[in-house]
């Protein structure tokens, strides 16, 4: 019996113009809310004398942290029961971003799990934390992870229409996931 597939994508092009939007979004709100929780601007951070220092090592954290948020979804589809030799790491470079592929199939509600697992464990948790502690840098670092996660998020919207918990696996070229249907 072969499967059907039936493809579950998004065009690049409404993945960035959608994820902009969504990005702002997330960072006035996140900001804006620790503002109005901590009576104090989160970006002050940047300014004055610190403001080079402070952009140098954003920009070395975020770097780091775009590895590991492919790392954890590597992660996660070996959680899902995928073997290490299914799971593809490098870097797109037309877009200068780096990817976790997963070439086999698995799963729904595991491939949920997996791209959900960066912006859970990077940008939430951060974010929380933050927020309810009072920490400015955690919080930037929270909201800029959620940001980063943008993408896996709508990803996560596309996989609710999918009924049942279905083979599923990821687009080998677009954003998004094919689901494979027995015949």
């Amino acid at each position: 019996m072969n499967p059907s597939v039936s493809d579950k994508t998004l065009s690049p092009k409404f993945v960035n113009l959608v994820g902009t939007v969504i990005t702002f979004g997330i960072m006035l709100g996140l900001l804006g809310l620790y503002t109005l929780i901590w009576r104090k601007n989160p970006l002050e951070l940047y300014a004055g004398e610190r403001a080079l220092p402070a952009l140098l090592i954003s920009l070395i954290v975020f770097l780091i942290s775009l590895v590991i948020h492919e790392g954890l979804h590597g992660i996660g589809y070996r959680m899902g029961g995928v073997a290490w030799s299914h799971i593809k790491f490098g870097i797109q470079w037309k877009a200068l971003m780096p990817y976790a592929h997963c070439k086999a199939p698995m799963r729904a509600q595991a491939y949920g799990v997996a791209v959900a697992l960066p912006g859970f464990i990077l940008g939430v948790i951060p974010s929380l934390i933050g927020l309810t502690g009072g920490s400015d840098v955690i919080t930037l670092f929270g909201a800029a992870m959620l940001a980063g996660a943008v993408g896996d998020m709508m990803i996560l919207a596309l996989l609710t229409t999918v009924r049942g918990n279905p083979l599923v696996q990821d687009h080998p070229t677009k954003p998004g996931f094919q689901v494979l249907m027995a015949q």
